[in-house]
């Protein structure tokens, strides 16, 4: 027997109303989130991702429908009641730079503390199992100032944590992070969703990221409301295919590697292998983008070995060798 859904939108319709007219960006969605899960919401730019997240979160007025969390209609609930059903965290980087890591974790346990803002030893301790689940033990005395653009990020996925809210909402929470610090955070919400057993949902454009560490992807169309599903079944249905379809690149569902399409050339090369290992495979990446095409017709032949670094060139009059990618492509071109 399937849980009851944690977050439920039933007819919702997102958009903006000024003075004169509404606008609707996306109609009719029925969406649902579990406990336990992250759900990535992914799409094309203009498509409508933060409006949807800012709605799910209460921050823009639903134009028709109605969003729950947890069987509530979250347009009917107080701030204080919407604080203790879902935290946010926004895009904008922090610049609290004389506020402590712990007094800004702490700043969690607002909904919860007096009108003074006094925390408990029971606050105190949620605030420590915060630091110590965002891998930032031992960081409760430093000031914010002194963390690194990842640091901080963890640091506001802890607040989120110590609201104890069953839902968090993040937005391009990797938008200011370098590559290892992204992986670290998409793997830390992942990891979390598992272990507190929240629902965790984040819009983000780290594509490549959110296929390995989503549960669910909401996949986001302009004007055709949004595909969802795991993200294996969204490749194997052509539906991710289809919504990042575009003349400079495609994707490639076997690698799970947006690929760059090349112009095309009349310089044609065959490409021979006995198995097609992980040097073929570079090989073939390192021809294309210099504008070979591969063809097994092609006079011009390259022998890969995958069990040594060695590459053959052979052309009508000779055999070259060469020991790297660099030293084959400059013997292509100088032929």
């Amino acid at each position: 027997m399937m849980p009851d859904a944690i977050i439920q939108t039933r007819n919702l319709t997102i958009g903006y109303v000024t003075r004169k007219e509404t606008y609707p960006v996306q109609t009719d969605l029925d969406l649902e989130v579990f406990q336990g899960e992250m759900v990535c919401l992914i799409g094309p730019n203009g498509c409508g991702k933060s409006t949807l997240l800012r709605t799910l979160a209460g921050l823009q007025p639903v134009l028709q429908g109605e969003v729950c969390i947890d069987k509530l209609p979250l347009g009917k609930q107080s701030l204080s009641n919407k604080a203790r059903l879902l935290s946010l965290v926004l895009t904008d980087r922090v610049d609290v730079n004389n506020l402590s890591v712990f007094n800004l974790v702490a700043m969690g346990r607002n909904p919860y503390t007096d009108w003074l803002g006094r925390l408990t030893d029971a606050d105190h301790e949620l605030v420590h199992t915060a630091l110590s689940q965002v891998h930032l033990e031992g960081y409760a005395n430093r000031y914010i100032n002194q963390l690194s653009d990842g640091e901080r990020q963890r640091a506001m996925i802890a607040k989120a944590l110590v609201q104890d809210t069953p839902v968090i909402m993040l937005d391009e929470p990797t938008a200011h992070l370098d590559i290892n610090n992204r992986v670290e955070v998409m793997m830390l919400l992942h990891e979390l969703a598992r272990r507190t057993n929240k629902a965790i949902v984040l819009s983000t454009h780290e594509l490549d990221l959110a296929l390995q560490t989503a549960d669910k992807l909401w996949l986001m169309t302009p004007n055709n409301g949004i595909a969802v599903g795991a993200p294996e079944d969204l490749i194997l249905t052509n539906k991710f295919q289809k919504v990042f379809a575009h003349n400079s690149y495609r994707f490639d569902s076997l690698t799970g590697n947006f690929m760059v399409k090349h112009a095309d050339t009349p310089r044609m090369v065959s490409l021979k292998s006995s198995v097609k290992g992980n040097r073929t495979y570079w090989t073939e990446r390192a021809l294309l983008r210099n504008g070979y095409r591969i063809s097994p017709d092609a006079s011009l032949i390259i022998t890969v070995d995958e069990d040594s670094d060695s590459w053959l060139l052979s052309t009508e009059e000779e055999v070259l060798a060469s020991s790297s990618l660099q030293e084959l492509l400059l013997q292509m071109e100088s032929l």
